[in-house]
């Protein structure tokens, strides 16, 4: 059982590097910026449709938004790279993650209707300023919160070895004391506690990477600072139609399309995550794998940020 985890985990991590280095990342997103130039124009149809209110025309509109959120989705993103990194990070389920992933989409949409909405309404906006707000500001913003999240990964990590270093200085520094040593022949449990009572280092409850409903918080509000331009446009567009109301059901089918690819990556990140706990099995393999984990993904996502913000 630990041989076949251990073979699906590493067959994960070789399908993705096998992708970066042959550039299919690229060639995706390149796929992905195509169908979106098509969806833009089906949107543009369904909006002069919807204005005279058929249901037809209505559910139109809402399936292409959800379906350009689906297509854009596609490409490499930030909110996928964060909630997948967070999730190999924490040991939260993965359908928890999986929601997390879709309420971060769902508050881009909100971001979206406040910044389109509330500057149409309060100083009258221009779509070109909605636009370059979400693009220059917004959008380096979201860069800097994600990569500061994944220092703090890296943090609670790095602080974990640490801790672990000390206990394990204690215990040597505990027998010689006492003139004897101790039982490591015991077996070991998945807290990292050997026969002794001793810890051997941090569990993986201890470097949790989401503890509170402020850990959810910060993930949701790293994503969600950055809107889709796509529903910026839709949103400015029907605000100018005068049907604002229908203009933001768009933006939110948008952000459920584009929740399906996230929640998609949450649970197989978690997958991953759990093949890789089974094949370390317990004791002190998975002790160290916990930290590990953290440090991997938390240096991941600040790279990834990075490239983004100085792209």
């Amino acid at each position: 059982m630990r041989i076949a985890a251990l073979a699906v985990a590493l067959a994960f991590v070789a399908g993705a590097a096998a992708l970066w280095l042959t550039g299919g990342f690229a060639e995706i997103a390149a796929w992905a910026r195509g169908e979106q130039r098509e969806l833009q124009n089906a949107l543009a149809r369904a909006m002069r449709a919807a204005r005279t209110g058929e249901a037809s025309a209505v559910w139109a509109l809402i399936s292409a938004s959800a379906l350009y959120g689906l297509v854009h989705a596609v490409g490499p993103g930030h909110g996928k790279f964060l909630i997948g990194g967070a999730a190999v990070a924490s040991r939260r389920t993965a359908w928890r993650m999986a929601l997390i992933g879709v309420a971060a989409s769902l508050g881009q949409a909100v971001t979206a209707i406040v910044l389109v909405y509330g500057g149409m309404a309060l100083v009258g906006i221009t779509a070109r300023w909605a636009e370059r707000t979400a693009e220059d500001w917004l959008a380096p913003a979201s860069y800097i919160a994600i990569g500061l999240i994944g220092l703090w990964l890296v943090w609670r990590g790095v602080r974990a070895f640490l801790r672990r270093r000390v206990a394990l200085g204690h215990e040597h520094h505990h027998a010689h004391d006492h003139g004897h040593a101790h039982d490591h022949l015991h077996d070991q449990s998945h807290s990292g506690e050997c026969g002794c009572g001793h810890k051997h280092g941090a569990t993986a409850e201890e470097v949790e990477a989401i503890r509170s409903w402020r850990d959810v918080a910060a993930l949701i509000g790293g994503i969600a600072i950055r809107p889709c331009t796509g529903a910026v446009i839709v949103l400015v567009i029907a605000w100018r139609f005068d049907i604002a109301l229908l203009g933001a059901a768009a933006a939110t089918a948008m952000a459920l399309g584009t929740g399906v690819v996230v929640g998609g990556t949450a649970l197989a990140a978690t997958w991953f995550r759990d093949s890789s706990y089974a094949a370390a099995g317990s004791g002190q393999a998975a002790s160290i794998l916990a930290p590990t984990l953290q440090c991997l993904a938390g240096g991941a996502i600040v790279l990834f940020s990075g490239t983004l913000l100085f792209a």
